[in-house]
């Protein structure tokens, strides 16, 4: 059926498996060909065992009809060979779930449909539950018509070199886990988030226990329909190395989503990324930014560059969080920094380039905010209001090194100024205006509002 590419069927070994014993899944068959009678089987008389899924047994042709294919409370291995493949015959209902067990380590899986579905459903292809130290290595799901892999209130699963295409729901999603890992993955064309790390409360506690932590590293997502990486409520999380390409919605996003009863996100950190068209791909959403955060308790931004926003570069509030956001490069979108009500703010290597509006804006509804070496370069480009850096309605505001740079033959950004701060001390303005310099003027300093501005403009 053409599920995947070559360049995709990529083959884990573990050595730990190559020095047991296996047993064979086709040695269950039973003579009609079942092989939902043939998997259960096996799982059930060797419930700690290593199941091998030979290749000889071609496609495992599962049928999904009355619901998913259930492994419960198993502690062994699903080991797969190469070309194998689990093939669930209804788009209409999930494909594999798991629930219970522990230590179960699941290699070279690959999960796809008979046919392409047509409308969303709310079972994932791949479904794991109220499981502990879960292995999944080298997934592969194709066409879901829910999410490919999701995993919940499970302790400390991990997923490793997966790949999740043509999904109608998310990709990947972790909820209201323990210490999830996720590494080495990629997400392509997914109806929902590419990636996410979710924790609902106002739930059975049962199902929906308050488990925090989280680790993704080295993963990418492409083409997602709604936000390229989500963390919905869930705490503890560190996002490194990752890549965000055509998103509908935010290409990163944190918040506290009051629509889906999620927790408030604290203690979040993406860090060494690049997110490319976020909000570009269709259909369009309410929040086609590049970073958003919302209603958290606490994130931090560290080493991202963000290019073509479809709005703002990087955008937020959160009116009882801090935020932390270092070595961030926006270029373009409308807004390329635009920083709403929020608790405190600390703002560090911020750079604007080839934005519409405001390069840098921050108004945190009468907070604290500390800045340093922040740059705006040809910005404010379709705006009257001319405006690079610009702080409005703080309450205490400490910044260190501004620099407006405008090369253009008709400058457009080469406004610093405020409005409404309650106390501010600006130092070490330097501005370049090529073609124009006389269009830049240092603010005027009174009172508690200060402008320290070096150099001639030139």
């Amino acid at each position: 059926m053409g599920f995947w590419p070559k360049a995709a069927l990529l083959v884990f070994t573990s050595p730990l498996l190559a020095a047991e014993s296996f047993i064979n899944v086709t040695d269950y068959k039973a003579p009609d060909g079942n092989w939902n009678q043939a998997i259960t089987a096996a799982v059930a008389q060797n419930p700690g065992s290593t199941i091998r899924f030979p290749v000889s047994g071609g496609d495992y042709v599962v049928d999904n009809s009355n619901g998913p294919l259930v492994i419960r409370d198993f502690t062994g291995a699903l080991s797969f060979d190469p070309g194998t493949r689990i093939v669930c015959q209804s788009t209409a209902r999930g494909c594999l779930s798991i629930l219970g067990g522990s230590q179960i380590k699941i290699d070279n899986l690959r999960i796809g449909y008979a046919s392409m579905p047509q409308q969303r459903i709310h079972e994932s292809a791949f479904y794991a539950k109220a499981s502990s130290d879960l292995r999944v290595t080298g997934i592969i799901v194709e066409n879901s018509p829910a999410a490919g892999v999701l995993i919940s209130a499970t302790f400390r699963p991990s997923v490793t070199q997966a790949f999740v295409t043509s999904t109608l729901a998310d990709g990947i999603s972790f909820e209201n886990c323990e210490d999830a890992t996720l590494s080495d993955s990629t997400t392509l064309d997914t109806g929902d988030d590419g990636i996410s790390f979710i924790n609902y409360e106002n739930r059975n506690v049962a199902d929906f226990p308050n488990l925090t932590g989280g680790i993704a590293k080295n993963v990418r997502v492409k083409n997602s329909r709604s936000r390229g990486i989500a963390v919905p409520g869930q705490s503890n999380i560190l996002v490194s190395n990752f890549v965000v390409e055509n998103t509908s919605g935010s290409g990163i996003l944190v918040l506290r989503d009051p629509s889906f009863n999620t927790r408030q996100p604290a203690n979040v950190k993406f860090s060494g990324g690049l997110i490319v068209n976020p909000g570009q791909l269709a259909p369009a959403t309410a929040t086609p930014y590049g970073i958003h955060y919302s209603g958290v308790s606490s994130v931090e931004f560290d080493n991202i560059t963000v290019l073509n926003a479809a709005d703002r570069g990087l955008s937020g509030m959160a009116a009882a969080g801090r935020l932390v956001a270092r070595n961030i490069h926006v270029t373009g979108g409308t807004d390329c920094v635009n920083i709403g009500q929020t608790r405190s703010a600390l703002l560090s290597g911020l750079t604007a380039e080839n934005c519409d509006g405001y390069g840098i804006f921050v108004s945190t509804s009468n907070n604290w905010v500390a800045a340093d070496g922040l740059r705006a370069i040809n910005v404010s480009r379709t705006s009257p209001l001319h405006r690079a850096v610009w702080f409005e309605n703080n309450a205490d505001v400490r910044v260190t090194g501004i620099t407006i740079i405008d090369d253009q033959p008709a400058p457009t950004g080469y406004v610093i100024g405020q409005f409404r701060n309650q106390r501010l001390a600006v130092s070490g303005v330097h501005a370049m205006i090529r073609e124009s310099p006389a269009l830049f003027s240092c603010p005027t300093s009174s009172g508690q509002i200060r402008f320290v501005c070096e150099g001639p403009p030139y």
